[in-house]
């Protein structure tokens, strides 16, 4: 897998040194200052996706060699680099081969085909995909390929979606990752926390309060509540409502969910905590209401999955009940630390622990697991999340386990949060292939995203990571909940953080682009040392008036957290700062 992956520093290495070997072992697609010897074929009356990914691959080799390679339907005079849709090749697979003197690149679909072509100038041209408008494309003599060369390309995950800004909002950046968002999901019962959008509390509390959860002796009705699931009236409500629901949108969307609500109240009625005592776990009466459901719906919608989620206190699979054919689990790893792989974890209740739970729940659904994985603090959003070295570790793990479908949570609808940028491009790479090694991909971010500042942005990157990495089990994990003063990332670390940032700073001061690159990233480092300060000093102060600055003109940038509160406090005391006093 490894040589797979960078098979394009190969093909450059076989560039330098053509006269070497001979041109005869590579097919030699564009070469600078010659005429054009091939054209980018598409099939006649092919559709505009597929002729947008022959745009796109005559764009590039023109920015790689200045040649122009001119697109043609039917046949050419030219030798042809062929575009083609081939089903049967494998969900989002395609293959790259050579025919004589043509080149193919072929696809399961017509997004298939444009995820080769930018694979193809990735791994073969040397380009890199930074963020939507940060391209790095080298110029080149050649663009060439092995003749030789037949190679089929399969992702390790079937369903691989980013919850971030540049992957959501700009599906032109998410194909060049080669991600898919691919939601099946209503969406209006997404795949969380639907259990009040079918039983609202202001319909049903006030006549039935005996229809939600009983905590601590009080039935709870507010509006993230959630319900007593061993009542029948509950049941039939909530069949009913789905039902209604699936009426509507049928079959356009075929996954609903029905799930607790984001609070740990789970019902404790004598009916609720008898299944659980029997499954040991609070899963169990969870499981059992949602077979319930789902087994009325298969009586109309035999082909209509209903979700459920293992999460906060059902992570912990039942005994022994065993979902149903068409139910399938959200499994989430918000009480997890991420400080190392989850296999490598000193805090076993929040790794190691996890991962026997991801088997289990692997086997009793037969691989029907969709894993919510979460990639920063969401708490504060702006402060340090170091966990880029548990991506790999974990995303095979998840492999590992049978998982074929990864939900990565970023800071959307949030921009410029910490380590942000970083994280995506390091996800998009290894939700396609988590065997890849880490090393080389955090080489050639730190150098074409921050250029000649990616010697010390590296260095930051790396100190914080080498303080996350060596806590043990009796200090404070680094969880998606993380308190801003938590003592898992001392305040020295980002003091000093701020002398590797400045020389950033410095080392790209001319370059206006690479600037910002590592300005959002100093804005992190210094927000987390004025929120931790007790006053301001001249640099402090003018920390500040550059972050206010910048969420000004970046209104997205100063949603640093899911609370409002923590969002008013931190502009409120950067105000502060900013004027000194």
């Amino acid at each position: 897998m490894r040589k797979e992956m960078r098979i394009g520093t190969l093909i450059m290495a076989g560039m330098l040194c053509t006269s070497a070997f001979g041109e005869d072992q590579y097919l030699v697609l564009a070469r600078r200052g010659e005429a054009a010897t091939h054209a980018i074929r598409v099939q006649e009356g092919a559709s505009s996706n597929l002729v947008h990914a022959a745009r796109e691959l005559s764009r590039y080799i023109r920015q790689l060699t200045d040649v122009d390679v001119p697109l043609a339907s039917g046949e050419t005079a030219l030798h042809a680099i062929c575009l083609a849709v081939k089903p049967g090749l494998g969900r989002d697979a395609f293959r790259f081969r050579t025919a004589g003197d043509d080149f193919h690149i072929e696809g399961d679909d017509e997004r298939a085909v444009l995820f080769g072509v930018y694979d193809f100038l990735e791994n073969y041209c040397d380009c890199d995909w930074l963020t939507p408008d940060q391209d790095f494309v080298p110029h080149q003599d050649l663009v060439q390929v092995p003749r030789d060369l037949d190679r089929l390309c399969k992702p390790a995950f079937a369903i691989r979606d980013c919850y971030y800004s540049d992957a959501r909002e700009r599906p032109d950046f998410a194909a060049k990752l080669k991600l898919n968002e691919d939601d099946p999901f209503d969406q209006w019962l997404w795949k969380c926390h639907t259990f009040t959008r079918l039983m609202p509390p202001e319909k049903y509390f006030k006549e039935h309060p005996e229809y939600y959860a009983l905590v601590k002796g009080e039935r709870k009705g507010e509006w993230n509540a959630n319900l007593c699931l061993t009542n029948p009236d509950v049941l039939r409500i909530v069949t009913s409502n789905l039902l209604d629901r699936i009426a509507k949108v049928y079959p356009e969307k075929k996954v609903f969910g029905v799930s607790q609500s984001d609070c740990w109240d789970h019902c404790e009625c004598e009916s609720c905590t008898a299944i659980d005592r029997r499954e040991e776990s609070p899963a169990g009466s969870n499981l059992a209401f949602v077979n319930a459901v789902a087994e009325a719906v298969a009586k109309k919608y035999p082909d209509v999955i209903v979700e459920t989620l293992a999460y906060q206190y059902t992570v912990k699979p039942p005994k022994h009940l065993r979902p149903r054919d068409n139910v399938m689990v959200c499994l989430c790893t918000d009480q997890c630390d991420f400080s190392r792989p989850l296999t490598e974890s000193r805090f076993h209740s929040r790794g190691r622990y996890f991962v026997d739970d991801l088997r289990t729940w692997c086997a009793i659904t037969g691989n029907r697991v969709h894993l919510w994985d979460y990639t920063m603090n969401f708490q504060y959003k702006l402060h340090a999340f170091p966990n880029i070295y548990s991506l790999k570790g974990n995303l095979e793990t998840f492999l590992d386990c049978g998982v074929t479908e990864v939900f990565e949570q970023g800071p959307l609808p949030s921009r410029h949060q910490a380590g942000e940028t970083l994280k995506l491009y390091l996800l998009g790479h290894l939700l396609w292939n988590p065997r890849q090694p880490l090393k080389p991909l955090l080489s050639r971010f730190y150098n074409r995203y921050y250029g000649e500042a990616g010697l010390w942005m590296r260095r930051y990157m790396e100190e914080l990571h080498a303080v996350s990495r060596v806590r043990n089990e009796t200090e404070v994990p680094l969880m998606m909940w993380g308190v801003l003063d938590s003592p898992a990332l001392p305040t020295d670390l980002f003091e000093h953080g701020a002398i590797w940032l400045e020389k950033a700073a410095e080392a790209v001061k001319d370059d206006p682009v690479k600037s910002r690159n590592v300005r959002w990233e100093r804005n992190a480092n210094d927000y987390t040392r004025i929120m931790r300060s007790e006053k301001p000093t001249p640099e402090l102060a003018a920390a500040a008036a550059r972050i206010l600055e910048d969420w000004k003109n970046f209104p997205d940038a100063a949603r640093i957290s899911e609370s409002s509160s923590i969002c008013d406090e931190a502009r409120t005391k950067l105000e502060q700062y900013a004027a000194g006093l």
